[in-house]
């Protein structure tokens, strides 16, 4: 693991219908390292929206240079997900799971960049 993966905040947020024992409908690992009030370095990865777990690129590029604060969440479009290839079956379609993901991704950039209050998703 590269030392530079363990600097910034770092969050976790999940959609599912229980928050323990259940497959998720989605959910976000995310990561942002912020310099001089700028982010400087951001991980983001999504799962269970794809066979496996997918690292957004295109929005961690979006990100670099970004002032950290709650403006992050906005940064997030649909092209950022457009990638996922989510199932659909009884817990969630495919489009809600796209939807959500972008949702929840959102959240967790506002929460790294301390513009809210930890939301339950």
């Amino acid at each position: 693991m590269p030392a530079s993966a363990a600097e910034g905040r770092s969050t976790f947020l999940k959609l599912g219908a229980r928050r323990y024992l259940v497959i998720s409908i989605a959910m976000v690992a995310a990561r942002i390292a912020v310099e001089s009030r700028r982010v400087a370095h951001a991980a983001i990865a999504v799962g269970a929206c794809s066979e496996v777990a997918q690292r957004l690129t295109a929005l961690e590029a979006d990100l670099m240079g970004q002032e950290a604060n709650a403006s992050l969440a906005h940064v997030v479009q649909d092209r950022h997900v457009a990638g996922l290839t989510p199932i659909g079956d009884v817990r969630a379609d495919a489009s809600y799971r796209k939807q959500a993901a972008r949702e929840i991704v959102a959240r967790a950039l506002a929460r790294l960049a301390g513009g809210a209050k930890d939301i339950a998703a």
